[in-house]
């Protein structure tokens, strides 16, 4: 298989990851139910690295615990088996999830680069 239809199936299983329940259930166990002023009961979601709290889903993203990898370097099922691995999910907010895939882009880049030629 060449690497250009690889990526394609590895992006369209990440999109699929959206709808998946094993997401579903990261969010559902990283929410709780807080009792407003009003006596109305919303959800907030912790944030597995700083630990604070949001009163908002959308500010907060599933992530592998272990990055899921490099496509070029690994085989397809080996690729599956990590991207579907519901122990391996952890809820963060945007900063925290920003900064973690900042931090392993970097590491790979620099893997690259020292990479004999």
């Amino acid at each position: 298989m060449d690497i250009k239809t690889k990526k394609f199936i590895v992006n369209e299983l990440r999109r699929a990851t959206i709808r998946w329940e094993g997401r579903r259930n990261a969010l559902k166990s990283a929410r709780r139910k807080v009792i407003d002023e009003t006596g109305k009961a919303k959800l907030h979601w912790q944030c597995a690295k700083c630990g604070l709290w949001s009163r908002d889903q959308k500010t907060m993203e599933v992530d592998h615990i272990i990055e899921v990898g490099e496509v070029e370097k690994s085989e397809l099922i080996d690729l599956i088996n990590r991207m579907y691995d519901a122990s391996n999910l952890q809820v963060l907010c945007q900063g925290c999830h920003r900064k973690k895939t900042a931090v392993f882009n970097s590491m790979l880049l620099y893997q690259r680069k020292k990479r004999p030629l």
